[in-house]
C-alpha cells in the first residue's frame, strides 16, 4: 500500500508520480501527464463534488487509457468509489494531485518528474 501523503511539492509529486506511474527517466512521463490532467478536469462533477463518470472519461480519453488510470488511481488511494469504480470520485489524496497540478503547463509537470531531488 502506497504512503497517503498528501500531494504538495514538488519532491513529492515527483515521489507520487513515480510510484504511481513510472519508474524512471523517459518512461513515458509526457503522455501520462497529459492524460492525467485530463483525466483529473473530467472529475468534476456529482455529489462528492470530483466524481467521475466511466462514459465520459472513455469517450474523452479512451476506453483503454480511462481503465488505466481509473485503476492505478485507485490502487493508489486517489479514487474511492461505493459499489463500482465506474462512477467513482477524487479522495483527498486525489484531490491535492489535481490540486497541485492545477495551473501548470505539461512542461512544467515534466519538468518536476524529470527532477533529482537531494534526500
Amino acid at each position: 500500500m502506497p504512503h497517503l501523503k498528501i500531494i504538495g511539492a514538488d519532491k513529492d509529486f515527483n515521489e507520487w508520480f513515480q510510484d504511481t506511474f513510472g519508474y524512471g527517466y523517459g518512461t513515458g512521463e509526457r503522455p501520462i501527464l497529459e492524460g492525467l490532467t485530463r483525466f483529473l478536469a473530467l472529475a468534476n462533477c456529482g455529489s462528492h463534488g470530483a466524481q467521475y463518470d466511466f462514459e465520459v472519461m472513455e469517450k474523452e480519453l479512451t476506453p483503454i487509457v480511462a481503465w488505466l488510470f481509473i485503476c492505478a488511481l485507485c490502487k493508489d488511494s486517489c479514487i474511492e468509489y461505493g459499489t463500482s469504480p465506474r462512477y467513482g470520485w477524487l479522495t483527498e489524496r486525489g484531490m491535492s494531485i489535481r490540486s497541485f497540478m492545477a495551473g501548470k503547463s505539461i512542461d512544467e509537470l515534466y519538468e518536476i518528474t524529470c527532477a533529482h531531488f537531494e534526500e
